[in-house]
């Protein structure tokens, strides 16, 4: 909680590939964090190689069925350069919850890069 007595908001960073669709997984995933740490507030950083709007069509059941909470929405960039910006800009934990997911088609473009970073992430689809 911050000194204000709110719950940080939850960050989640979603690596995506063009064809992919999110997973019930993801929702469940989310919404699960979200109320572990009391946050109501969700702040979505997307990367994807589809530009704005298209990658909206990616979120676009998830933002549907998660009308309870306060989700944003943000492009961020299509590659590593992008993520690793993002990151780096993230880094304080005492500032945010950050998740990071990665579907599994870029998971394979995107894995040495985030484990060399020493980021842990999610494979959405995987068990």
């Amino acid at each position: 909680m911050s000194e204000l007595g709110l719950a940080p908001s939850l960050h989640v960073v979603l690596i995506l590939s063009s064809n992919d669709h999110l997973p019930s997984s993801f929702t469940r995933e989310v919404v699960k964090d979200a109320l572990a740490h009391s946050s109501r507030k969700v702040l979505i950083y997307v990367v994807s190689p589809l530009g704005s709007p298209l990658y909206l069509t990616q979120l676009r059941n998830f933002l549907l069925t998660n009308i309870h909470l306060s989700v944003s929405v943000k492009y961020v960039g299509h590659d590593l350069r992008a993520v690793k910006e993002l990151l780096e800009k993230m880094h304080d934990p005492e500032k945010a919850v950050v998740r990071v997911y990665a579907s599994s088609g870029s998971q394979r473009e995107f894995s040495q890069e985030l484990e060399g970073l020493g980021v842990p992430y999610v494979v959405l689809g995987e068990g």
